[in-house]
């Protein structure tokens, strides 16, 4: 493949059977590296992602099982945030976060103008514009089969359906 992607996932909530849809997703597209912006739940969905360089960051769900997700991401050589994380990859500066309980982090970071790319997650919805030079991104939830690619210069966000039904909350 010409061009490189990086993957952006969120709230899995355990729908290991979409998560596997998305993994095949990211060997087509021979993506690498996957940002995860929270509601993973269970640290066990997380060993699906195994072999791939994983960023996590702490969704409102993922709160009860944060020390399970934290041992896991170490034992699986995953980054984990905590509620936010930030990257640099392809020269581009990324923040991402889950949005809640952290709003006023999520809202800071889009019209700051430090970042290059903004992911965020929670709402379960896509959401791809732009503020100024900021490229802000929502990739749905994989759940309700919704993922997103993003090329290396950010300038094409592919956006994944993961199933032919929608999500019902």
């Amino acid at each position: 493949m010409d061009y490189e992607f990086l993957g952006v996932i969120s709230d899995t909530h355990n729908d290991c059977a979409k998560l596997e849809k998305a993994i095949k997703t990211f060997r087509d597209y021979e993506v690498t590296r996957v940002l995860h912006c929270g509601d993973v739940t269970f640290p066990s969905t997380l060993d699906y992602l195994r072999g791939y360089q994983v960023d996590l960051v702490l969704g409102n769900r993922d709160v009860y099982h944060a020390d399970g997700l934290r041992d896991a991401c170490k034992e699986l050589g995953f980054t984990f945030w905590g509620p936010n994380g930030h990257i640099e990859w392809r020269g581009h500066k990324i923040f991402f976060t889950h949005g809640d309980p952290d709003v006023e982090s999520l809202e800071n970071a889009k019209y700051s103008g430090e970042w290059d790319l903004v992911c965020y997650g929670h709402s379960h919805c896509y959401d791809n514009q732009r503020y100024e030079n900021t490229l802000i991104l929502n990739p749905g939830s994989v759940m309700c089969g919704s993922m997103c690619l993003v090329s290396a210069d950010l300038s094409e966000v592919v956006h994944i359906n993961l199933s032919d039904y929608g999500c019902f909350f």
